[in-house]
């Protein structure tokens, strides 16, 4: 008897990426079915979170338009409800990403354009493991899904301080150096609303200031 296919889906801001992605994973992995792909986080996250569209392996670009990759694996590890490995994807240097994707929850990190890496990326990951191949940073660990679980999921060990996912969107961007007003545009929100989520964000912390919020931002990120 036939086994089920593996359901995969990827997130990337780039749809000819998208396209070219889903071409090589669906000739060189014949067990791997495509299931969604999106290029908006928002909408990645909301279907990834939906039991009609679950799927074993999700890919992430670490570099979206409307917000950070990193964020998208927070949120999703924040508020999911089953299993689901999360491989971060990436058109820069490894070395740039992979410690905020693992420290975001994801089980490993793969160039896009590694086509040699991602079939066994995809494969070790969705079999319960972790992927790090091609890092020159050696202390940079991946988590498991169950561990990543334990450690960010709803009754991780942050959940008395987690900030909400708009909250960490947006502490994300202004840690970036972003301005409020350049973050409400980015989000189509008011500046009004970016101004209140960093204050409710320094108070869950115990913070006096923005500074101080980056800072703790930064630090909880390594």
């Amino acid at each position: 008897m036939a086994s089920e296919p593996l359901r995969l889906a990827v997130v990337d801001n780039d749809r000819i990426t998208l396209i070219g992605l889903c071409s090589i994973i669906t000739h060189s992995m014949p067990q791997v079915q495509v299931v969604w792909t999106e290029t908006d986080g928002r909408k990645a996250i909301d279907k990834a979170l939906d039991p009609l569209h679950a799927v074993d392996v999700l890919l992430v670009d670490m570099s979206l338009e409307d917000m950070p990759g990193t964020a998208v694996c927070r949120q999703i590890r924040a508020r999911a409800t089953r299993p689901m490995a999360i491989l971060a994807i990436t058109a820069f240097s490894l070395n740039h990403y992979a410690r905020a994707a693992a420290e975001a929850g994801a089980q490993g990190i793969v160039g896009k354009t590694d086509f040699r890496r991602l079939g066994d990326a995809v494969a070790r990951v969705a079999a319960g493991g972790v992927f790090a191949e091609g890092l020159l940073d050696d202390t940079i660990r991946f988590d498991t899904v169950d561990a990543a679980e334990r450690r960010l999921g709803p009754s991780g060990e942050r959940s008395e301080q987690a900030l909400s996912g708009r909250e960490r969107e947006i502490v994300e961007w202004y840690a970036k150096s972003m301005k409020p007003a350049e973050i409400a545009k980015r989000l189509g929100i008011q500046v009004s609303t970016v101004t209140t989520a960093l204050k409710r964000a320094q108070g869950k912390w115990g913070l006096h200031s923005r500074s101080e919020l980056v800072n703790e931002w930064w630090k909880r990120q390594w």
